[in-house]
């Protein structure tokens, strides 16, 4: 029983280490080529007992499978979830207030071992938008990761969501969202993460409409412009009323979306002193932003987006007169201070 045990346990650890091979092009193609393999694959699938087993051979098979491009003038849903079943609960939460919200999403909700690859794979391809769950199961999982790569293969939005604490993404995953700015849930209230969620996706189909075919574009002016009106940004008109959550909305309102992570829990007057900063030492700041969003694994903050922050918190400076003007600080203190203001 005992050898027997570790014997089941080193054949699944060996088909593991053969599906991670698929997702390289010499063992891709040294696997494609060995038909002994692949019959072996399919007497695995249809006669073993052990569901992880089929699980893997049905994915190896999947990846070696070749699959024509197919274009698609409509998706039939606007998000597919790509997630690790550890991580269900936030996920599942994101799903059903976008289901709520009247998006059309794909999810296997019990993360089914029974489900074929082949089934995510068509939902894949008729989702405009993937959203990846990030966390350690799912950077560790050949699942996932098959998901992840075949979305990208197939140029499909990608929305990397950070679901879980001090999680930074590295290798195939950090390949995968590289240059692509996540949204955290965790740092984050969960209703300011899922507005950001909502924006990233509405902008994404407006930069898409000018490239668009005539019948996807006919697709996008209906939903999206309708739903778009559902977001509605609240926050005083007051900077210093403002708290940690009034200050992300502000911040999606103007579309300066880039700039939340290095954002985060600042309140309205914390957020007046980093303007202050940048205001009295811009080249300077903008070193220091960018830095810092490229520590956080997010898309540097532009020139243009740098700029566009400056002038839309010009307009909520308050009175000369008033007594919380901030004194400027010296370029020594700048550097102290910002590093405050960002730290987490």
């Amino acid at each position: 029983m005992e050898s027997q045990f570790h014997e089941t346990k080193i054949q699944l650890h060996a088909l593991k280490i053969l599906i991670s091979l698929t997702f390289h092009n010499d063992g891709k193609r040294l696997l494609e080529n060995n038909h002994d393999f692949l019959d072996h694959l399919r007497v695995i699938i249809e006669s073993s007992k052990l569901m992880d087993f089929q699980n893997i051979a049905d994915g190896i098979l999947w990846r070696l499978s070749s699959k024509d491009e197919k274009t698609e003038s409509k998706y039939q849903y606007d998000m597919m979830i790509s997630y690790a079943h550890k991580d269900k609960d936030i996920c599942h939460q994101i799903h059903k207030s976008l289901i709520n919200d009247n998006y059309r999403v794909w999810i296997d909700l019990e993360r089914m071992h029974g489900i074929i690859m082949e089934a995510i794979a068509n939902a894949i391809e008729q989702s405009r938008c993937v959203l990846i769950c990030m966390s350690d199961t799912y950077s560790h999982s050949p699942y996932c990761q098959s998901e992840a790569q075949y979305a990208f293969e197939k140029r499909r939005l990608l929305i990397p969501l950070k679901v879980q604490d001090g999680f930074k993404p590295q290798g195939w995953l950090a390949f995968t969202i590289s240059g692509r700015m996540y949204v955290d849930f965790i740092k984050m209230d969960f209703q300011t993460a899922y507005q950001q969620l909502r924006s990233q996706f509405y902008q994404n189909q407006i930069d898409k409409k000018n490239v668009s075919s005539k019948p996807a574009k006919s697709y996008l002016t209906e939903e999206p412009k309708e739903k778009e009106q559902i977001i509605v940004y609240s926050y005083p008109k007051d900077i210093h009323q403002w708290s940690a959550v009034h200050v992300p909305n502000f911040l999606l309102d103007k579309h300066l979306s880039q700039m939340i992570p290095i954002c985060q829990e600042m309140d309205g007057r914390r957020l007046m002193e980093l303007y202050e900063l940048c205001s009295k030492n811009s080249p300077l700041m903008l070193q220091t932003l960018r830095c810092e969003t490229t520590e956080l694994h997010v898309l540097p903050s532009s020139i243009n987006i740098y700029l566009k922050f400056l002038y839309e918190m010009k307009k909520l400076k308050p009175d000369p007169t008033s007594d919380n003007q901030v004194v400027s600080p010296s370029k020594v203190c700048t550097l102290i201070r910002v590093m405050q203001l960002v730290k987490e």
